[in-house]
């Protein structure tokens, strides 16, 4: 694959995930609830295209270091004098490079192979890329079942919290004023004892 043709791949793998990520944040709405589930069951889809991106780029990484270990191989062998005499017609060398020093040195001013490692450091980048990206689409769910249990907070459903904080066994302490047990809700909860003091940050 020609690095220009790896770089579109890429751009475009950057501009669908510009495009799944964006959550419409319109709380006290029947719909973004609605929203935020249907977002929910496309997780495992999003999952799956992402981890297809991330095996295609894997895939070229692969075939781009097979081919750079045989690229060196003929090279050393043309810096050396020892290829085909024919590819000496096609491009010719009017040395022989006997000392590994100096062999390091062409090698790694080698055009060819310096189109190779470029390809191979652009995949990594893109790797890394999709890495992250399919790290939070893993933790997708967990994202949602918090943003729809916050609408359900800040709607007043006070009751339906307060029961499915008990059932987690969330007030079962000595409160004092409000302790700050469920820091993932950026909020104060509450227990049996102190309900009416609960409130929302500054």
């Amino acid at each position: 694959m020609k690095f220009a043709e790896l770089k579109t791949l890429f751009d475009n793998v950057k501009a669908q995930w510009q495009e799944d990520s964006q959550v419409d944040f319109q709380f006290k709405s029947k719909q973004y609830t609605e929203d935020l589930a249907q977002l929910s069951l496309g997780i495992p889809y999003q999952h799956n295209k992402y981890l297809n991106y991330y095996n295609d780029f894997s895939t070229e990484k692969s075939a781009l270091e097979f081919q750079y270990r045989i690229k060196v191989r003929d090279k050393r062998e043309y810096y050396q004098g020892e290829a085909d005499p024919e590819v000496y017609k096609e491009k010719p060398f009017g040395q022989t490079i006997k000392t590994s020093e100096k062999m390091k040195v062409y090698l790694e001013a080698d055009e060819d192979l310096i189109n190779i490692e470029m390809k191979i450091e652009f995949i990594n980048k893109a790797l890394f890329y999709l890495d992250n990206v399919l790290k939070m689409v893993s933790n997708r769910s967990f994202q949602i079942k918090n943003a729809i249990e916050w609408e359900k907070f800040i709607n007043g459903n006070w009751d339906e919290y307060f029961n499915q904080e008990k059932e987690w066994g969330l007030h079962d302490h000595q409160c004092g004023a409000c302790y700050p047990h469920g820091v993932v809700w950026l909020l104060h909860l509450w227990c049996a004892q102190c309900k009416i003091h609960a409130t929302l940050p500054q």
